[in-house]
């Protein structure tokens, strides 16, 4: 006789990837995430969703440099010139533009670097080689998803790995006190603007423990800095601190380089090309396609030119408008930084859902944010700010959400008292922005 056998599901079934599976369906379900545009040309932050025209507050695009004639008409070029793509490992071969971009990328950063596929692909390619089982790592609570996944990596290889609380310098440095005694090297990894709440990274008191220890290393992602702050574009952590010689950055250039890919940057040659040898995803995956690689080198230039001053003031000028509104309004945010990223915060998950739907009903996409995203009880909207918008629209926008959200708090029997105890938020205050609290320019 056959035996009988018991079906089985083929999927991982742990308790957080059903819960985010089940999540993942409401949002498509509500048409506030995973959405497919109707547009036939984009323009400026107007989008088509299920027919309806609504302005986008939800992408990282800061510096609006993606639909500049100039790097789609670089992008075409390319093509024109090497194809569509080059298929090769840069093990073997690369196209012809990747010597150009790296020689650009090199001189914004004034520092070694590597041109990646993607930041993702350059964190795997990056951490386990720089870390092995005589080492530790400490993660910050809030640093990207994707630095994480390639930290689960290192882990695997036998690296020490543990996280701690997001941003508390107390508990990070009883934790190096520990482990600097017990390990080669300790490595803290860090974002540079924290893409949920849209929080600076301590930097200067960072450098400071870089300095008093010797086997402190900084491991930082700053692709939601990159382009819209620092010299030459080249990031929030670098407007702040000088590159340290025990650091390495990763960055993005998709966001506000408004091209394709990563960056990986070094304090010297040497270990750019350590990694570079010997990176797993550097030469087991594809390259930067070429179309990609014409609008990065466009962009590169742009960086390099007095133009990318101009840009930056713009951008910073709309970032202090939507600051001084939501004070006017008394539209809570989670942090009052000058960072493109701004998180209201709700706490309770299917309020965000209803807020979020609402606001696309009344023309503005909002990009939810709940858990694992952020943490438990701290569901919100964020929306951010680029230089496709201008003060009226993003007066217009401000104003509906303030509307949606107070109403439909107090529909859900949501109290405001909650929602800051939720967040450990004080009561609304006026914003006290300043220079010395935000990231300078740095030019």
């Amino acid at each position: 006789m056959n035996k009988q056998i018991t079906p089985r599901p083929m999927h991982n079934t742990s308790r957080l990837l059903d819960y985010l599976y089940h999540e993942m369906i409401v949002c498509a379900t509500e048409g506030i995430g995973y959405v497919v545009l109707d547009d036939e040309e984009l323009k400026a932050n107007e989008i088509v969703i299920g027919g309806k025209k609504v302005k986008s507050f939800g992408s990282c695009s800061y510096l609006g440099l993606e639909l500049d004639p100039r790097m789609k008409a670089a992008s075409i070029k390319a093509i024109e010139k090497y194809g569509t793509a080059f298929s090769s490992s840069r093990a073997y071969l690369s196209s012809p533009l990747y010597g150009e971009l790296q020689e650009l990328l090199e001189a914004i950063f004034q520092k070694p670097v590597i041109a990646t596929p993607t930041t993702s692909l350059g964190h795997i390619a990056a951490i386990p080689s720089l870390v092995d089982p005589s080492d530790a790592i400490v993660l910050d609570h809030q640093v990207h998803a994707s630095v994480q996944n390639a930290a689960k990596i290192a882990k695997a290889n036998g690296t020490h790995v543990e996280m701690v609380r997001h941003s508390n310098l107390e508990n990070l440095e009883w934790r190096i006190q520990k482990l600097t005694s017990e390990f080669r090297n300790v490595w803290y990894f860090a974002d540079g603007v924290y893409s949920m709440f849209g929080d600076l990274a301590p930097f200067k008191e960072i450098e400071s423990l870089l300095n008093k220890y010797d086997n402190l290393y900084l491991y930082v992602d700053d692709a939601h800095g990159m382009s819209w702050s620092g010299p030459r574009g080249s990031g929030t952590v670098l407007a702040a601190i000088e590159f340290h010689p025990k650091m390495v950055l990763a960055t993005s250039m998709v966001k506000g380089f408004g091209g394709g890919g990563g960056i990986l940057v070094f304090p010297d040659s040497q270990l750019r090309d350590f990694i570079n040898y010997t990176g797993s995803t550097l030469f087991f995956s594809g390259p930067i396609q070429n179309g990609s690689l014409g609008a990065c080198v466009c962009s590169a230039k742009i960086h390099l030119s007095p133009e990318i001053n101009e840009l930056q003031e713009k951008l910073k000028g709309l970032l202090r408008f939507t600051l001084d509104s939501c004070d006017a309004m008394e539209i809570p945010l989670a942090v009052k930084e000058l960072t493109p990223i701004f998180f209201v915060p709700v706490s309770d998950t299917r309020t965000a859902y209803q807020i979020t739907r609402k606001m696309i009903e009344k023309g503005f996409f909002l990009n939810i944010a709940a858990y694992p995203s952020v943490p438990v009880k701290n569901a919100g909207l964020r929306f951010t700010i680029t230089n496709h918008m201008s003060e009226g629209s993003i007066l217009e926008m401000l104003e509906t959400l303030r509307e949606v959200y107070y109403q439909t708090l107090a529909a859900n029997g949501v109290t405001l008292d909650e929602v800051y105890a939720a967040f450990k938020l004080e009561k609304p205050g006026k914003s006290k922005i300043t220079e010395t609290q935000s990231v300078s320019n740095n030019m």
